[in-house]
C-alpha cells in the first residue's frame, strides 16, 4: 500500500475534498522530524535498575489528547487509525518520557513494510534487555536510539540495508519490490533460509531476515514454496459467510462493520474470528484500545493451538499488557508459536531466552510440554 496515498485518503476523508496531492509535512516518515521529535528522558543516569523499572510504573494507555497533540505536529489526522503508532523515541524502558518532544506517529506494517512500528519495538526488547542485564550501558542506549534507531536495527539484527533520510512523498525504503518487474506473474517475498515465500497480502512480506524480492515463478525454479495459509493476490473469492463479511468490512477499513459481525463469531468458537477479534482491541481499531480484552480473545485463540493467537500472547506477557509481565511464559507461548511454524516467535524466543536464567527457559519449555489444546 503506497503510504503518500494512504494518508491522502485519510485527509479527503475528514476534509470531504478530493484526493490530496501530497501527504502531510513529516507523515510517513520512518525516522522522526528532529524540529518536532528531539527526545527527551525522565531518567538520565547510568542506574539501569531504576530504568529497568521505570517502563511498567509508566506503562498503560497514552491519553487520547496526547496522542492527538503529536499528529497534529506531524499533520495527520486526529483521533484513533490503523496506519501509525504514537510511539516513543527513547523507549519508557530506557527512561523515555511521555513529554510529546519524545513522541512521534511511527507508521505500521500497513503502510511501511521495513522500517515500522514493530521492527522498532523488536529493537527496543532487545536493547532493554541487554541494558537491564547490564551488558550495555543506559546513556549509550538511549543515545542510539536518538542518533538513528534504524543504524541500531542494523547493529543488532543483520542483513537489512538501511535506507537514506525519508522525504516527503514516502516513506517506503529503496528495494521494495517496486522496481521489480515481473510480466504476466507478481512479485513475492523470498525467505533465503526456510525457502518459503510470502505474498504481498502477509505480515511477513519484506520483514524476514535473509530474504530478497523475487518473481513468484523464479522462486518456486528455486525450489521454494508459498507459505502456508498465503492467500493469493490474484485468487478470486466469494463470499460464503459472516465470517469472510466481516473480513471484507475489515479490509475496507469499515471496523466498526467488522466488529459487529466477529464478535458472535467468537463467541459461538471461531478461531480466526477470536484472533482477529483481540488484533482490533491491542490496535483500536474501531473500539478504544483495551489490552485486557485483547489478551482475553488472544488466549482463547491460542488455547486452541492457533500460532498467530500464541504469538501476541508470547507478546503480551513480555511486553505486561493486559497481563503481569512474566518472562516464563511469554517463552512458553513464543515456543508453541515457533513450533507450529510461526517464523517471528522462533527468533523473539531466542531473543528473549538470552536474557532469562538456565531454570526460567526449563520452567518454561517444561509448560510447553506439558500444554494441551483445547476444544474452540
Amino acid at each position: 500500500m503506497n503510504c503518500a496515498w494512504t494518508v491522502a485518503k485519510l485527509m479527503a476523508i475528514i476534509t470531504l475534498v478530493g484526493i490530496l496531492a501530497t501527504a502531510p509535512v513529516g507523515a510517513c516518515d520512518v525516522r522522526p522530524n528532529k524540529n518536532l521529535t528531539g527526545g527527551a528522558a525522565s531518567i538520565r543516569t547510568k542506574d539501569r535498575i531504576a530504568a529497568c523499572g521505570h517502563a511498567g510504573e509508566n506503562r498503560g494507555d497514552m491519553p487520547r489528547e496526547r496522542q492527538d497533540e503529536v499528529l497534529k505536529r506531524y499533520g495527520l489526522p486526529t483521533g484513533a487509525h490503523p496506519d501509525y503508532e504514537v510511539d516513543h523515541l527513547i523507549p519508557l524502558c530506557l527512561g523515555g518520557s511521555d513529554d510529546p518532544s519524545n513522541l512521534w506517529p511511527q507508521p505500521r506494517r500497513r503502510i511501511e513494510k521495513t522500517w515500522n512500528a514493530e521492527a522498532k519495538e523488536r529493537l527496543e526488547r532487545k536493547i532493554c534487555d541487554l541494558v537491564c542485564a547490564g551488558q550495555i550501558d543506559i546513556a549509550a542506549a538511549q543515545e542510539s536510539f536518538l542518533i538513528d534507531w534504524i543504524e541500531a536495527y542494523q547493529k543488532y539484527f543483520k542483513g537489512r540495508s538501511i535506507p537514506p533520510p525519508p522525504g516527503p512523498a514516502s516513506c517506503t525504503p529503496p528495494g521494495d519490490g517496486n522496481e521489480l518487474s515481473c510480466p504476466s506473474d507478481i512479485v513475492v517475498w523470498a525467505n533465503l533460509t526456510s525457502k518459503i515465500y510470502h505474498f504481498e497480502t502477509s505480515r511477513f512480506y519484506g520483514n524476514t531476515n535473509n530474504g530478497e524480492y523475487m518473481c513468484e515463478r523464479d522462486a518456486a525454479a528455486k525450489g521454494m514454496h508459498p507459505a502456508k495459509n498465503g492467500k493469493h493476490p490474484m485468487a478470486t473469492s466469494v463470499l460464503a459467510g459472516p465470517f469472510e463479511e466481516a473480513i471484507a468490512a475489515y479490509n475496507r477499513q469499515d471496523y466498526a462493520s467488522a466488529l459487529q459481525l466477529l464478535r458472535p463469531l467468537a463467541e459461538s468458537g471461531n478461531v480466526r474470528a477470536q484472533f482477529l477479534l483481540g488484533f482490533m482491541y491491542e490496535a483500536g481499531m474501531g473500539v478504544l484500545p483495551d489490552d485486557i480484552e485483547a489478551v482475553k480473545w488472544y488466549r482463547r485463540a491460542a488455547d486452541t493451538g492457533d500460532d498467530f493467537a500464541q504469538y501476541h500472547m508470547g507478546i503480551m506477557h513480555l511486553n505486561g499488557r493486559g497481563v503481569p509481565r512474566d518472562l516464563v511464559r511469554a517463552y512458553m507461548w513464543l515456543d508453541l508459536a515457533a513450533i507450529r511454524g510461526h517464523q517471528g516467535a522462533a527468533m523473539d524466543r531466542d531473543s528473549l531466552a538470552r536474557s532469562m536464567s538456565a531454570a526460567q527457559i526449563a520452567e518454561a519449555q517444561e509448560l510447553a510440554r506439558k500444554w494441551k489444546p483445547k476444544e474452540p
